[in-house]
């Protein structure tokens, strides 16, 4: 790094920002009150402030950042890797780290709460973190202590050592290991690969999950083991939901005294539910490959950015920004601005591009699902009503009455519309929307 831009005695709550940068962002935080930007072109050109807010906007290569004590940070439109890391015996680098359209590898120590949404690389989270919400993750998620977590999609394999309360847990590609003390609300998650649970003993939860592998689980007071099928396991008294599909095989490690709520088989043949298991394999591929594209398509955008908006001298650069604010910077020699509609625009379409993987996905899931036999009612039983209401889409489910006339009986809806139907149910249970037993009811319906 040749150029360095320093601010000296820095006060407390800073905030920073980088947008459109078109290399990687290495950050260290010092525990001082100084501010520090070193990079390899002249950075003032680059930096603007604004009383406790720094931005540094349209710079072409890697920037080297080293911050003051209780800063917070904003990454938007990064071509390249970013890292976040303390410095000798400081523990906290951030108070607030938000990011997005991050085009490689995102890697952070030391920061109490992290948002990040459009991620193309693989991420890392070292150290206790207080809160972390993630939107699309394009490769594999590591984290080592959360207290609350929520999780959108990740293309690659997920680890989550230790997590406090779990919020959300989305589509995930690969494999899911997950160490959980609670639920913070009724949560769903899709997994491609196999998933491994270990719960706290004092874990409070209803556990269901479609399993195309095999299911093994043992903990205090508590083991099963069997084949493919559906498992329904309440730890405690089971007031939060945490509804899994898993491609691969299933292991629950932990928890108190399980009350098993389902048998073997009641969810299709064992060849239904290896289908099951192929189509989510397939579903995690397809996930991986859609979200792992985030990272190239996003150091593209900003990189095509620069090379559509070259524009003309420094000075005139500097005159134009207060009619219209603009991002300006160089690249290959030449000047350049990022309009702000070109910034949406690479946010957009990263969104795109995940938004269609997780379309994919569900779709992979229902198509697997569609096959499963409705299981016959127990005699004697009346259905259950659902559980909870449900004020998203109605699916209206026309039955004729016991003994109809010939010139009162309802038409018999069209095969189209039984297979909509059966769609918005099934949707509804991979949304986590309508419980399992609801849906095999309207689906009962239906066929009658």
């Amino acid at each position: 790094m040749s150029t360095q831009w320093t601010r000296s005695e820095v006060a407390p709550g800073l905030h920073i920002r980088i947008v459109g940068c078109g290399g990687d962002v290495d950050i260290t935080g010092s525990g001082e009150r100084t501010l520090i930007i070193a990079g390899d072109d002249d950075l003032e050109r680059y930096i603007r402030e604004a009383e406790q807010i720094i931005t540094i906007a349209g710079y072409p290569g890697d920037l080297e950042l080293q911050l003051p004590a209780e800063a917070s940070l904003e990454l938007d439109g990064i071509a390249g890797d970013v890292e976040v890391r303390p410095r000798g015996e400081q523990t906290q680098v951030l108070t607030q780290f938000t990011a997005q359209g991050i085009g490689g590898d995102l890697s952070l120590t030391g920061v109490a709460r992290a948002h990040l949404e459009t991620i193309g690389g693989d991420v890392e989270l070292h150290g206790a973190c207080e809160e972390v919400t993630l939107g699309h993750i394009g490769g594999d998620l590591t984290a080592d202590s959360i207290a609350s977590f929520r999780l959108g999609a990740a293309g690659g394999d997920v680890i989550l050592r230790q997590v406090g309360r779990l919020s959300a847990l989305g589509n995930i590609g690969g494999d899911l290991e997950l160490a959980l003390t609670a639920l913070e609300a009724d949560s769903s998650g899709t997994i491609g690969g196999d998933a491994t649970l270990t719960l706290d003993p004092a874990t409070d939860a209803l556990i269901t999950a479609f399993v195309g592998g095999e299911i093994t689980g043992s903990g205090e007071g508590w083991n099963v083991r069997r084949g493919p099928g559906r498992i329904s396991l309440r730890f405690g008294e089971g007031q939060r939901r945490l509804q899994l599909t898993v491609g691969g095989d299933l292991v629950i490690r932990g928890g108190r005294q399980a009350e098993q709520q389902s048998s073997p088989g009641e969810w299709g043949g064992f060849e239904d539910l290896r289908g099951l298991g192929r189509e989510l394999e397939e579903l995690g591929r397809t996930l991986a490959r859609d979200l792992g594209n985030l990272g190239r398509e996003i150091a593209r955008e900003v990189r095509i950015a620069g090379r559509e908006a070259r524009r003309e001298m420094r000075e005139e650069l500097h005159s134009s920004f207060g009619r219209r604010p603009r991002i300006y910077g160089r690249f290959n020699e030449h000047e350049f601005v990022f309009d702000p509609e070109q910034i949406e625009r690479i946010k957009r379409e990263a969104r795109a591009a995940a938004a269609a993987g997780i379309a994919k996905a569900q779709e992979a899931v229902e198509q697997a699902l569609r096959h499963f036999p409705p299981r016959p009612p127990v005699p004697g039983q009346p259905p259950r009503p659902p559980a909870r209401p449900y004020t998203g889409q109605t699916v209206r489910i026309d039955r004729a009455a016991e003994a109809p006339s010939s010139a009162e009986s309802t038409p018999p809806a069209s095969p189209a519309d039984r297979d909509a139907q059966r769609l918005a149910i099934l949707s509804m249970v991979h949304e986590g929307r309508l419980a399992p037993e609801e849906a095999e009811i309207l689906l009962r319906g239906l066929e009658s």
